[in-house]
């Protein structure tokens, strides 16, 4: 199977955010950005899990990290951009939605399917 790429990215983020010159720029950005790297990973690591194995479980792992990566951005945008009309929604739908579907993704058991996966 292939292998996704890693994600020095993140990192570099991550040092740069706490560096003074960063502070000064982006005041937001040096609480949230442990929390922004962790998320990154996890959506990562699902992937590399899809690619593996490519079982029902690691897509709904997938698409739930997927889902916490828009859930973040558009709460970043809202807070830190410019507040739209319709945040609230996109923000708690997608969070909700990534939290059913990374605990479906651990059960072990689609219930609606009643198999193991």
């Amino acid at each position: 199977m292939a292998k996704a790429p890693g994600n020095p990215g993140a990192l570099a983020l991550l040092i740069y955010f706490n560096t003074r010159q960063a502070r000064s720029k982006f005041p937001y950005a040096r609480g949230d950005s442990l929390y922004e790297v962790a998320i990154m990973v996890m959506a990562w690591r699902a992937l590399e899990r899809m690619l593996q194995t490519g079982s029902t479980s690691a897509v709904l792992a997938l698409a739930g990290a997927v889902l916490f990566v828009i859930s973040d951005l558009a709460w970043a945008y809202n807070f830190l951009v410019g507040r739209f009309k319709s945040a609230q929604v996109l923000i708690l739908g997608t969070y909700y939605l990534a939290q059913w579907l990374i605990v479906l993704s651990v059960q072990g058991k689609a219930f609606w399917l009643g198999s193991n996966f």
